[in-house]
C-alpha cells in the first residue's frame, strides 16, 4: 500500500503515514467502503478469469459472468453509498432515488416466492440425468 500511496520506501511500513496517504483519496470513510465493497465483489484476478474461461467452455456464459460480477458489484455499492449518504444527512437526490429503486428490486429478487415450486422442473431433469 506504500507504493499504492507513493509514500518513501522508509516510510512504506509506516502505517500512520500510509494510513493518512491513503484517507486522503476518499472523501469519506462511506466511500472508502463503498471502494472496499466494489473490490470485493467485481471479478476477481486475470488467473481465476482465465480458469472460468476454460471451465465454463463457452465464450457467451463466460462473458455473462464476468459482466454480471462487475454490473452487480456496480449496484451493490452505488446502492450501499447512495444510501448511506442520505441517512447521513446528504439530503434526497436522484443517486438516491435510483439506490432506493435498485434495491427494492434485488429484495423482491431474493425473497420472490418460487416460480417453480409447483412444477418440479428442476427434480425431473435431475432424474433424467442419472439414468
Amino acid at each position: 500500500m506504500g507504493v499504492l500511496a507513493n509514500v518513501g520506501e522508509e516510510l512504506s511500513e509506516d502505517t500512520v503515514v500510509v494510513g493518512a496517504a491513503i484517507q486522503s483519496w476518499f472523501p469519506s470513510a462511506l466511500a472508502a467502503f463503498s471502494f472496499l465493497l466494489f473490490n470485493l465483489l467485481d471479478s476477481p484476478c486475470l488467473a481465476a478469469i482465465a480458469t472460468m474461461a476454460q471451465q465454463m467452455q463457452s465464450r457467451k456464459w463466460f462473458w455473462f459472468a464476468i459482466v454480471f460480477q462487475n454490473v452487480f458489484a456496480y449496484v451493490v455499492c452505488l446502492c450501499i453509498y447512495q444510501i448511506g449518504l442520505l441517512v447521513m444527512g446528504a439530503g434526497f437526490t436522484v443517486g438516491s432515488a435510483v439506490a432506493i429503486v435498485l434495491l427494492i428490486i434485488m429484495l423482491y429478487l431474493l425473497f420472490r416466492p418460487d416460480p417453480y415450486k409447483d412444477k418440479k422442473v428442476y427434480a425431473k431433469r435431475s432424474v433424467q440425468a442419472a439414468r
